[in-house]
Formats: C-alpha cells, structure tokens, sequence
C-alpha cells in the first residue's frame, strides 16, 4: 500500500530558531506603534482646531504637487503651522486659547 503522507521533516538550523521572547517583542512593537496612531487619531478628532489645520495643510500639499503656488511659501506656511500645532500639543493650550492661530 502506497502512503499519501509525505515523509518531510523541516530543518531548522540555530541561527533560525524564532523565540517565543521574540514574538511577543514583535507584536509589543507593533502594539505600541498601533496605539501612538490611535492617540494621534483621537487627539485630532477631539480637537477641531488642529483637524481643520491638518485639512489646510493637505490642501496645500495637494496644491502643491500640482506646481500651481510658489513652493517657498507653502513650505514656509506648513512650518509655520506645524509649529504652532506642536505648541498646542506639547503646551496643553485649551483650544478656545488658540482659535487665532490660523488667522
């Protein structure tokens, strides 16, 4: 009688072996950088001022793959409000206080 299960067995060599250590480090990583996006989602969802800086922001990226603007001033505006949303964050100013930053 002629077997159908085939008679393979996998080499594994030391310098392959995978760790269950190593796994789970893996995904810790992949969990960790999962939640920093999470944040950063909730963070702008929950703040208008920075979502509606974001959206101008992509607007002008957009504007600015099509060559239509000078490139110097868009650059130089994307910095400008870059940093002012970096204030916001990194200073914890209520959004109310910072209304006038996109004026």
């Amino acid at each position: 009688m002629l077997s159908c299960t085939p008679n393979i067995k996998p080499s594994i060599e030391a310098s392959d072996s995978i760790t269950l250590q190593d796994v789970m480090s893996k995904l810790n990583s992949i969990e960790n950088k999962y939640m920093l996006l999470y944040k950063f989602d909730l963070l702008v969802k929950e703040n208008t001022s920075l979502k509606s800086g974001l959206n101008v922001v992509k607007r002008e990226i957009e504007i600015l793959k099509k060559g239509t603007l000078n490139s110097e001033e868009v650059i130089s505006e994307i910095n400008d409000r870059s940093s002012r949303a970096r204030n916001v964050i990194l200073l914890d100013v209520k959004e109310s206080a910072h209304v006038n930053l996109n004026d």
